[in-house]
């Protein structure tokens, strides 16, 4: 079963869970509270009533390309994009499909937000400073990319997306600067939601919004 924090069942012990997001860890700038806004939404997938995965979603206007993008850009309507900017397992957890998560809540987006017409991630690329020591063409990178040696890349497309756009100097932090020299990815999940192949159970509430 799959919860949203819009949904008056979200249970407000899980916010702490936020705490684990290996992605875009809790700091100054990317905040818990600022996670919870209007434009920020959280789906979190259940087993036997305990969270095992959980997704954040940014609403945008525009796609960002950047993470000071991702965290600055507030709009209060016209949601263009939704941006899947973190999805991690519990890391106490082996049960549940993270690949329903992404399409339970794309699907739950849809009836929200009409206008949304892209669904995509903005993902980091952990292995790529491993792998090349110094930081490589946009060519080597899709050609790493697209034959999946990345974990993260592995991931998402084994998950249905597809990569859709190499970001350059996307984030400077000093994880993602050790990491892949800043650069990231944007995997599109729009085909998966088109494709309509997948069965997942909405908790009852979600189903009727």
């Amino acid at each position: 079963m799959i919860v949203c924090n819009a949904q008056p069942n979200f249970e407000s012990n899980w916010i702490d869970l936020l705490k684990l997001d290996p992605v875009h860890p809790v700091d100054e700038k990317k905040t818990l509270l600022r996670r919870f806004d209007h434009d920020r939404l959280i789906y979190v997938l259940l087993a036997d009533n305990n969270p095992v995965a959980m997704l954040q979603v940014a609403l945008t206007e525009k796609c960002p390309v950047s993470v000071k993008e991702l965290w600055d850009q507030k709009i209060d309507e016209d949601f263009n994009f939704a941006v899947f900017y973190s999805v991690f397992r519990i890391p106490t957890s082996t049960q549940g499909s993270v690949r329903d998560l992404i399409y339970g809540a794309a699907t739950d987006l849809q009836k929200r937000y009409p206008g949304i017409s892209k669904f995509i991630t903005l993902s980091p690329i952990p292995t790529l400073r491993k792998t090349f020591k110094k930081n490589p063409s946009i060519e080597t990178i899709t050609e790493f990319i697209e034959a999946k040696k990345d974990p993260v890349a592995r991931f998402h497309m084994m998950n249905g997306a597809i990569p859709w756009a190499y970001r350059p100097k996307a984030d400077f932090s000093k994880l993602r600067r050790n990491e892949s020299y800043g650069w990231m990815v944007s995997y599109d999940y729009t085909p998966l939601l088109q494709s309509k192949e997948i069965t997942v159970t909405l908790d009852p509430i979600l189903q009727t919004i």
